[in-house]
Order: structure tokens, then C-alpha cells, then sequence
């Protein structure tokens, strides 16, 4: 009986370690953390003021480098911490922008980029209600 649960016990723990490798691997790459990732990570943890930080290092980087589709991802992201934040406008504001760089890429509503300016859409939408 006490192997079965340290065996159970066990195995949640190793799930548990695996949804933290998959969510931290999503966010970093084997050499560097993605541009955007600190930022998410750190919204996430409700760490907002943190997190502003990390995003505008981000997007100083994905502006230099030229990373248009990075960048409009960034700011969905970063839209989405404001309103973690309690600042609508300035989530509306990183919506505007994205919405306008996905349209002049041609971004189709089913890229990752598109889900993630439906997603701040409509937590905005939700907010105003």
C-alpha cells in the first residue's frame, strides 16, 4: 500500500515537473530566451511591473531586428498583462498596433498571431461589460 502511493505520488510530481519543462521550453530556446517569453512568464506570475520591463527590452530587441511578426505577438502579450494590470487603455493600444501589423502581413485569423489578437479582442470585450 505505502508503494502505491509514493508511486502515484511519484508520477504526479513527474507530470507536474513535465508541464513546467513543456511551459518553460515554450518560452526559451536552447541558447536564449525568447524576446517575449521573460515578459509572458512574468505576467503569468502576476508580476506586472516586472514583466513591463521585460516587454519593453523585448520589443526594443524585435524592433531592432526587424521581427515584425514577433513584435505583434509581443504586444498581444503584453496587452494582456496591462489588462492583468488594470490598464485598459493601454491594452487597447498594443491591440490597435497588432491588429494593423497582422493586416498588413496578411495574417490569417488561424496563425498564432491571430489567435492571440482574437484573444485580446476579447478580453477587452469582457472587460467593457
Amino acid at each position: 500500500r505505502g508503494r502505491m502511493r509514493m508511486k502515484r505520488a511519484s508520477g504526479i510530481i513527474h507530470r507536474q515537473m513535465d508541464v513546467r519543462t513543456l511551459l518553460f521550453t515554450d518560452l526559451v530556446d536552447s541558447t536564449r530566451v525568447h524576446p517575449r517569453g521573460l515578459g509572458e512568464l512574468l505576467a503569468r506570475q502576476g508580476q506586472i511591473e516586472p514583466a513591463r520591463e521585460a516587454f519593453r527590452e523585448g520589443e526594443a530587441l524585435l524592433r531592432e531586428a526587424g521581427d515584425r511578426p514577433e513584435l505583434a505577438k509581443l504586444l498581444c502579450l503584453r496587452g494582456q498583462a496591462e489588462l492583468a494590470g488594470e490598464e485598459p487603455g493601454r491594452a487597447r493600444t498594443e491591440l490597435a498596433e497588432a491588429e494593423a501589423m497582422a493586416a498588413e502581413m496578411g495574417v490569417g485569423a488561424d496563425s498564432e498571431l491571430g489567435r492571440l489578437v482574437s484573444a485580446l479582442r476579447e478580453a477587452l470585450a469582457r472587460q467593457v461589460r
